[in-house]
């Protein structure tokens, strides 16, 4: 089972769309990739979820996996149709909630074999983890796909 885990800014343009599309084709076609996970806090992962939902059509062995930062055993809330499950990594629930989504985000870029993200301000707090990626791609074989650019590095 190959991960790919999907991450950008919550204000991600919808124009992005196109190039989402053809990424996550192309891991399912070219790297076997299986298993898509992806939060719900913005438009990056509400298109990541739409988009994974129509490819799916086409590509019915492969799986979405909500992310769920935030421990809540007790939870009455219905998966959305989309999902095949949700994934909360062992020892995150000793996670305070302010560094929760931070953490989650860590693990996965440690756990996963692809990582498909749009990210474009050295500001985000996605950013350490996205340099966090860049190296961990020199030591294992991490693909990664950045569709933003850093303006403020030029």
């Amino acid at each position: 089972m190959k991960k790919c885990f999907l991450m950008g800014h919550r204000d991600s343009p919808v124009t992005l769309l196109p190039k989402l599309t053809e990424a996550i084709r192309q891991c399912i076609e070219e790297e076997n990739i299986t298993d898509f996970f992806v939060g719900s806090r913005g438009n990056f992962d509400h298109m990541c979820v739409q988009t994974l939902k129509q490819i799916k059509l086409l590509y019915p062995k492969i799986h979405l996996y909500l992310l769920t930062p935030y421990y809540c055993p007790h939870s009455t809330s219905p998966l959305p149709d989309e999902f095949e499950g949700t994934y909360f990594p062992e020892g995150m629930e000793s996670v305070p909630p302010k560094f929760a989504i931070s953490r989650l985000n860590c693990i996965m870029v440690k756990e996963c074999d692809y990582l498909i993200t749009f990210l474009t301000r050295t500001s985000s707090p996605l950013y350490p983890i996205y340099q966090s990626a860049l190296s961990q791609q020199k030591k294992r074989k991490l693909i990664i796909k950045n569709f933003g650019v850093f303006p403020d590095k030029e």
